[in-house]
């Protein structure tokens, strides 16, 4: 966990510990942003730098654009059309940063455009069916824009009333997926009239996307 236990720094003293000399250091963040995999780069080398004996490592720095992973997500969501129908509009809702962030070169934002890109693209998706959004801002400072909550208390007034949301940054669910959207995002979209909200489940432990991490470790520890 970077932020939890067991931490970064433990796992990669347990490795040493059992002379682990191959590392792959897999973020679960799709889209590289400096707060998110860029720390996770720093912390891992600040643990390494301490070694006498450093392993060999691969470290994978952004996902955005690889096949399988797009595959993965664009599976989820048709899994969720085939269940609950099509939405009157789908709300793919990226984790926020602030903008000056963008201004001073972090790829993030163009990652999170490129995957809505592909992924609406392998959906076969019109643009009046989707939206790019950003979530979870704080402070006073301006974040990357459109917000998720005020966009969500728009569609109702323009006749969108049937929404499903997914959250490409996240391949797990979390407390920003489970109660900033799928909670609170449904209570503020009802508030403004919405009839029918769908909160679209990150892929967790689905088989594909599983295979595909699998796939990614197999082939990147052997090169």
């Amino acid at each position: 966990m970077r932020y939890g236990k067991p931490s970064v720094a433990s796992a990669l003293q347990d490795f040493q510990a059992k002379g682990v000399r191959n590392i792959v250091v897999l973020p679960l963040y799709p889209q590289y942003a400096g707060p998110t995999t860029g720390s996770t780069f720093d912390v891992v080398a600040n643990e390494l730098k301490r070694w006498r004996w450093v392993p060999s490592m691969h470290f994978i720095s952004s996902y955005h654009d690889h096949p399988l992973y797009i595959q993965a997500l664009a599976n989820s969501i048709k899994t969720h059309i085939e269940q609950h129908g099509k939405p009157d509009k789908l709300i793919l809702s990226y984790h926020g940063m602030p903008q000056l962030f963008l201004e001073r070169g972090d790829p993030y934002y163009c990652f999170c455009h490129k995957t809505t890109r592909l992924l609406v693209d392998k959906l076969g998706l019109d643009e009046q069916d989707y939206m790019m959004t950003f979530q979870s801002r704080f402070g006073k400072a301006q974040w990357l824009k459109p917000y998720t909550d005020f966009e969500l208390e728009k569609f109702p007034e323009m006749g969108k009333k049937k929404l499903a949301v997914i959250t490409p940054a996240f391949v797990s669910d979390c407390l920003e997926t489970l109660e900033e959207i799928a909670m609170e995002g449904e209570e503020d979209f009802f508030k403004a009239g919405g009839t029918h909200y769908k909160h679209i489940p990150c892929m967790n432990d689905n088989d594909d996307w599983v295979d595909v991490m699998v796939s990614w470790i197999n082939e990147w520890k052997s090169s």
